[in-house]
Order: structure tokens, then sequence, then C-alpha cells
């Protein structure tokens, strides 16, 4: 009788100890989403090296959210601005909008926008837009149309530039609407209105 309520009481606690271990995984799983992703350690495929540097670093690291190679009139800057979260794809998961700066030594430089996914646990970069894409057409000297406003909503994104007036304050700001067709954004509004600079 005594082995048979021994053998009980621990054939219970197993069952308990696997089902605490089950919903562990469970839950670490479940909190592994792009948000848990630290952009400001990451590698970008960018071409702030090909636009400002000799090309070589196809793949440039950031580390606390910054990167610098060279020096004096040689020296190639990059830096992240922000990151935004959307369900860009309407598939209602999260996907991370990733703004970098890139520039030398100049008076101008280059953004680039990075968009991830997840993939069986692990970002996957699907989408890399930079000014030529948003600024096309316009009088901003694409590819360095620099945002001025960021939006990311169900299916959509948005990128605010400045045209006009001078570089460091232009008098209109153009917004660039994409849309995702599953295969990649397109352009699918042009909105133009008087900008004031702060």
């Amino acid at each position: 009788m005594t082995r048979l309520i021994l053998t009980t009481i621990f054939g219970a606690l197993g069952l308990l100890i696997t089902a605490a271990s089950g919903s562990i995984s469970v839950h670490a799983a479940q909190t592994a989403t792009i948000r848990n992703i630290d952009f400001r350690n990451f590698g970008y495929s960018s071409d702030c090296s090909k636009e400002f540097g000799d090309g070589s670093d196809k793949i440039i690291h950031l580390t606390n959210g910054k990167w610098q190679k060279g020096g004096n009139e040689d020296v190639v800057y990059m830096s992240l601005e922000r990151v935004m979260y959307g369900d860009l794809t309407g598939t209602r998961a999260e996907q991370a909008v990733v703004e970098t700066s890139c520039w030398g030594a100049t008076n101008f430089g280059m953004q680039e926008l990075f968009v991830f996914e997840m993939a069986a646990g692990s970002p996957k970069l699907f989408a890399r837009l930079t000014g030529a894409d948003w600024g096309k057409g316009e009088d901003c000297s694409a590819p360095y149309c620099s945002p001025l406003e960021l939006r990311v909503g169900t299916r959509l994104l948005s990128v605010g530039f400045g045209v006009g007036g001078s570089h460091a304050c232009p008098d209109t700001l153009v917004t660039t609407q994409f849309q995702w067709n599953g295969k990649q954004f397109t352009r699918t509004g042009l909105d133009r209105k008087p900008y004031k600079c702060p």
C-alpha cells in the first residue's frame, strides 16, 4: 500500500514537472517576437560604405547604435535613428522598420529603411528602401532625401521628406505612401503640403 502511494505521488510530480517545463518552452517561443530584437547591436546589408567609403563593408555591424570607420577625410559613419513596428503585410504579425543614417566627410547623408520580419525565430530582411525609392522624381537630390516623418500602419508605410527652400530648411513636405503587394513595396500615393522648419 505504501509503495502504491509513493508511486502515485512521484508519478504526479513527474507530470507536474513535465507540464511546467512544457509551459516554459511554449512561453519562451511565444515571446520571441520582432520587438525582442536588439537592432542597436545588429548587422545591416547597407550601401553606406559604397556611397561614402571604399565599398568594402557589405555588412555593417552597429554597436550601441553606431558604427565608424576611418578618419579625417576618409571617415564614414552609420547610426540607428529609430525603430517602428506595424503589420505592414496584413498578416497579423508585426514587422520592424529600422531607419539608419550614413554620412562621410560631407554636409549631407543618406538614410536607409530596413524592414524585418520574424522567420523561424530569427529576424529576416525582406525589404530595403532608400531616398531613391521615396524621393524618385523629386528635387531632393535622391538618394539623399532625408526623412522628416515616418509612419507605419496596417499594410501602409509612408515617408515624408522636404523639398524646395534650402537644404537646411525645406518649404514643402512631400509624403510618399507605400503598400506591400506580396512581393515588394510599391508607391501608392504622393501628398504635398507646406512645411515650416522647427
